[in-house]
């Protein structure tokens, strides 16, 4: 009573909380003006189960349904193999959702056979830039319908070694897998609850699982007996705005609990239901999250984020902003810091404290994705050389217990090669048949294969022109530091071959102007003869292969400018003149990498 005396009086006394913030918060309802109607914001990414008894139940004239997967970016906006772009745009299409419906297997992110994902680090990205307020800020509800979407930490009926068989069961590469199961149940980071408690501050409810969550078909009658219940949804939905409202003004309660929905815990009772609210008021969380969102943002100085870290690892509950730190040195390395910044790091590198758990925690953990993040950062924070780095990347490839018929998780030692780039492989370590596995190839192109023996084996793959097998062969390649000089020696020579497959020209021709290979092929005999040649041909097809090699290979020394200009002065017609001058006119100015030119 109390509560809703004071709502009154200052109802009628002031001017309301939300025409006050109306710049930067959301509605609390999408009703209003000509629209009366209540918003349904859905995110199908697997079963649409859930969805079709939403609409059952919810009926057209007050209810109206936007899913949201289908706001995909423009045409030419959108990146290649980008699951994720379509929430960024409905993002920016301004929709207000009253309720918040996603569907989908979660495992540190929603997946399932829609070709849509959403990870909970892109939620959490558009949370902190509050970029997304209609989504994240408005509903009501928010019906998260997959497994462990409110998990805490505490144990369930799954170990971690089954919970993990099911995600690489559900298609979940063992990196990603093995790190969600390491945030569903060990030390590091904050419980699925609490992160998406932070992605969704504000909001009153928020429903879920906290451990395995019923299937699409299986949850549609619990649901449906819960919708019998609740004869009118609209008035359920003001009745929470309603409560939001009196708890905004009454100020000196702000941070009372916010009430369970008895009647969809009693639907739900049968299963492993759990609810409770967005970060609101001065809940403990709220640390938490603007820690976490400081370190995200691309704004905030590299300076003061070096002192939160410094700060942070001085406390007890560090390795719950593990995932962020780690990713801030990742982006951030040592070399590039200045001033402040190196007294910074200093500061950091002399915790001995954190220094020791870490240590301790890289011996006793049992993941090896786990293990490669913890060195990776122990690296970075120099407590780890290179050598030592190299040689634990090693240990853990050789524990991978790789016999000759090539049974690995190739997911597993492609991730350790990417992190730990100078892993040594003696060419013995590889099973037989390593030249016919795409896997394989990418691994080999990773790690450190000593030997002229491994690059002849690359070059016949792409010359054999496997489909399949050339690109990742062509990438491995190019990797490769440095190439033995009878490797740029074959290239030359299969250049010049007139009936050579154009994808192959192509790749060998990437392999010469990688970043890697670059500055060794500028100055191969081999490679020179062969683009000096083709400069010189009377066949305009091969002038224009060459001259694009010397634009992607950045010969701008004296030689070859002097033979350009001697080209163009010669007897050239017109067009193949201009295209010349051109190449001349580029050259000076090619600081940035040109990695992608195509032939």
């Amino acid at each position: 009573m109390r509560s809703v005396f004071l709502f009154l009086i200052l109802f009628l006394t002031t001017e309301p909380v939300w025409a006050q913030n109306s710049k930067t918060s959301p509605k609390r309802s999408s009703r209003s003006g000509q629209n009366s109607k209540y918003t349904v914001c859905t995110v199908t990414i697997n079963s649409d189960d859930e969805k079709k008894v939403f609409q059952k139940y919810l009926k057209q004239k007050d209810f109206e349904f936007v899913e949201l997967t289908e706001k995909r970016p423009p045409p030419g906006e959108q990146e290649e193999d980008d699951s994720e772009g379509w929430f960024d745009s409905a993002c920016r299409s301004g929709v207000q959702c009253d309720i918040l419906l996603v569907s989908g297997h979660f495992g540190g992110g929603f997946f399932g056979d829609k070709n849509v994902e959403l990870s909970l680090l892109k939620l959490q990205r558009h949370s902190c830039a509050e970029d997304c307020p209609g989504i994240l800020k408005s509903p009501k509800e928010v019906f998260l319908m997959g497994c462990n979407t409110l998990a805490e930490k505490e144990k369930d009926s799954r170990t971690p070694e089954q919970y993990l068989r099911v995600l690489l069961d559900d298609g979940i590469p063992r990196s990603t897998a093995e790190r969600v199961v390491e945030a569903r149940y060990g030390v590091f980071s904050t419980s699925f609850k609490s992160s998406m408690r932070r992605v969704f501050a504000g909001v009153p409810h928020l429903y879920g699982f906290s451990s395995i969550g019923p299937s699409g078909n299986s949850v549609k009658g619990f649901l449906s007996s819960y919708f019998k219940s609740k004869k009118d949804y609209g008035q359920h939905l003001d009745k929470i705005a309603t409560k939001e409202l009196v708890r905004d003004l009454d100020f000196m309660n702000k941070n009372q609990g916010i009430p369970e929905n008895f009647l969809l815990k009693k639907a739900l009772r049968q299963t492993a239901f759990a609810q409770c609210s967005g970060i609101i008021g001065n809940d403990p969380e709220a640390v938490a999250r603007k820690n976490i969102c400081i370190l995200m943002d691309d704004n905030v100085s590299r300076e003061s984020k070096l002192k939160l870290i410094s700060n942070l690892m001085q406390g007890k509950d560090y390795l719950q902003y593990f995932f962020s730190i780690h990713q801030f040195f990742k982006r951030n390395p040592p070399n590039r810091y200045k001033g402040t910044e190196v007294d910074l790091f200093k500061e950091i590198q002399a915790n001995s404290q954190a220094k020791e758990s870490f240590e301790a925690l890289m011996k006793s953990i049992k993941t090896s994705t786990m293990r490669v993040d913890i060195a990776t950062l122990v690296h970075s924070l120099q407590w780890m050389n290179k050598e030592e780095l190299a040689n634990l990347g090693r240990q853990m490839f050789l524990d991978a217990k790789v016999g000759k018929d090539g049974d690995a998780d190739m997911d597993l030692l492609n991730y350790v090669a990417t992190r730990i780039p100078e892993i040594q492989v003696s060419e013995s370590d590889l099973p037989t048949f390593w030249k016919m596995n795409k896997r394989w190839i990418q691994f080999v192109g990773r790690v450190k294969v000593p030997g002229a023996n491994i690059q002849s084996e690359l070059l016949k793959i792409i010359v054999e022109f496997d489909k399949r097998l050339t690109k990742s062969a062509v990438n491995a390649l190019a990797r490769l530091t440095p190439l033995e000089s009878t490797a740029f020696d074959k290239i030359a020579v299969l250049l010049r071959s007139s009936d050579l497959e154009p994808t192959v020209r192509a790749g060998l021709y990437e392999v010469l102007s990688s970043k890697n290979q670059r500055e060794m092929s500028r100055t191969s005999e081999s490679v020179r003869k062969l683009i000096f040649d083709k400069l010189s041909s009377k066949n305009r097809h091969e002038q224009r292969e060459a001259l694009r090699a010397v634009e992607s290979l950045r010969m701008a020394d004296n030689e070859t400018l002097t033979l350009l200009t001697s080209l163009a002065q010669g007897d050239q017609d017109t067009q193949m003149k201009n295209e010349i001058l051109m190449t001349l006119s580029i050259l000076p100015v090619l600081e940035k990498p040109v990695d992608d030119l195509s032939f």
